[in-house]
């Protein structure tokens, strides 16, 4: 796994340094797709989503993964994505 896509916890992250993280991570897909690596090669070896699956419910958890994707820098979707990102992280935190 490339090193841009560890971070070692979500969980004490805030909302701006999740910005952050969602968007280097696109950035950086966006580059190794340009570069002619193969998005289910990505996912099958990878999976540089799985650290954000224990925060998001089921039906967000793929809008995250198409906006990664697609590199998308919509505000409007990037403010919904961490929206569920911190209200499932605090959930996750009252839990742990």
């Amino acid at each position: 796994m490339s090193e841009q896509l560890k971070h070692p916890d979500l969980a004490s992250m805030n909302r701006a340094e999740l910005r952050t993280l969602i968007q280097e991570m696109s950035f950086e897909l966006k580059q190794r797709l340009e570069n002619g690596e193969d998005i289910d090669t990505i996912l099958d070896e990878e999976n540089p989503f799985s650290i954000f699956e224990p925060f998001l419910k089921p039906v967000e958890y793929p809008i995250l993964i198409i906006t990664m994707v697609n590199n998308f820098q919509s505000e409007t979707i990037m403010d919904t994505i961490l929206d569920a990102l911190t209200k499932g992280i605090e959930k996750y935190n009252l839990n742990a």
